[in-house]
């Protein structure tokens, strides 16, 4: 269901009466004949369609016009008109003096600009009383209610992947991340964890263009690494396998494999299989290419937090470290998480006092938003500073966001 008949808690009334919970009962009587399948809901367009034909004796054209103002919030100005055609009818000539101010009058359309007559629900044996009923019921399809059609689809679009992530949840949440912004990929990447499904950096020699099934883990795609193009994808699909990093570079050519491709692959961790150190790799690189004015890395100085610095730079996102702050459960309360402040911006809230909102480092780049209000800000302004780091408690509302709640130096 959409909105509009969520809006009216139509769902449950739907549950509870195909379970048996309740009895089954129609917004207005008569329509037994279109609604016994939904239980007594209106779930769909084609039903206020066939009610409005039924009831009130509109055409199709009529019908599907009342579905569009009903559903289309701009139009709601229109319901007005709607209902007393629904229960007094139209008529397609000049009405009396003063007919608009009579709300117990039929609309007069003398130019049919509306369409044919309507002989309305009265004439059909319905009260005014069971007719304003009925469009109250009906009010919450103004949120936007779903055509059957379109229903349909969406069902069972929702029931294949349903099945899919359930029975083939690998390569259910390969796909998915394939189709993310890489943005948003530092948010999905902790959850499919917690499902027991690792995802790991790409490899030269397994990983496609989009996010890769491997057994029970999912290796980042060639495409998703920055600074890695479309046009050099093919090439290095096309001459794998590769047994060194020397034997990459003769086989898919300088071309395809140039200096920002090859830095790309390496601090994605592509190499991995071949050297764990990547600064290694990337003198390496440097020196099979003859590279110039090249200053070659300290292997020495290869750690977890260059690991998450280049994976940031290559992938958006640590993959083979993540900072301590993913492992907290989203909606619970953090303490002591150390964060650097990177940015602050001040703003008045609404009592005129000072508060924060803050962008801070959480590790290895990963950068979160920080809601400091102002009994807090203010008490802390010596801690909170650009470029500091300090210790932080909170409600970790999301992986983007902690609504802080203490503040501590580090």
């Amino acid at each position: 269901m959409r909105p509009g008949p969520l809006t009216a808690g139509l769902d449950k009334q739907y549950i509870s009466c195909k379970n048996g919970k309740l009895d089954v009962e129609y917004p207005i009587r008569g329509i037994e004949n279109i609604l016994d399948n939904t239980y007594g809901v209106i779930a769909y367009q084609e039903q206020l369609m066939q009610i409005s034909k039924q009831v009130s004796g509109f055409d199709d054209n009529q019908a599907d016009s009342i579905t569009r103002k009903i559903t289309a919030k701009k139009r709601i100005d229109l319901m007005p008109f709607m209902e007393r055609c629904h229960i007094y009818g139209k008529k397609n000539c000049k009405g009396p003096e003063g007919w608009e101010q009579d709300d117990n009058a039929p609309w007069y359309d003398p130019k049919g600009k509306y369409g044919p007559e309507i002989k309305g629900a009265v004439a059909n044996g319905y009260t005014p009383d069971e007719m304003k009923y009925y469009f109250e019921y009906i009010s919450g399809f103004s949120s936007y209610a779903f055509n059957r059609s379109h229903a349909v689809a969406y069902s069972f679009t929702s029931m294949l992947t349903t099945w899919l992530k359930l029975y083939y949840p690998v390569e259910f949440y390969s796909a998915f991340l394939s189709m993310q912004a890489t943005e948003d990929l530092l948010r999905y990447i902790p959850m499919i964890r917690k499902e027991g499904i690792d995802v790991k950096v790409p490899d030269i020699n397994i990983s496609n263009r989009d996010f890769t099934p491997d057994g029970n883990n999912i290796l980042f795609g060639l495409g998703s690494i920055k600074g890695v193009g479309e046009a050099s994808i093919p090439a290095i699909i096309n001459n794998r396998p590769y047994t060194s990093l020397e034997d990459a570079l003769d086989k898919i050519g300088k071309k395809a494999f140039n200096k920002r491709v090859g830095e790309a692959l390496i601090m994605s961790g592509a190499f991995n299989n071949y050297k764990a150190n990547r600064n290694e790799l990337l003198n390496e690189f440097h020196e099979i290419r003859k590279d110039k004015k090249v200053e070659l890395l300290d292997v020495n100085d290869f750690n977890e937090d260059v690991i998450m610095d280049y994976e940031m730079q290559s992938l958006s996102c640590p993959v083979t470290c993540t900072p301590e702050w993913f492992d907290y459960e989203d909606g619970y309360d953090v303490f002591k998480v150390p964060i650097k402040i990177t940015k602050i911006d001040e703003r008045k809230d609404r009592k005129g006092n000072l508060m924060a909102f803050c962008e801070g480092d959480v590790g290895g780049g990963v950068t979160i938003e920080l809601i400091i209000f102002s009994s807090i800000y203010t008490a802390n302004l010596g801690i909170i500073r650009a470029g500091h780091t300090a210790l932080f408690d909170g409600e970790k509302q999301s992986n983007a966001k902690l609504k802080v709640k203490k503040v501590s130096l580090s």
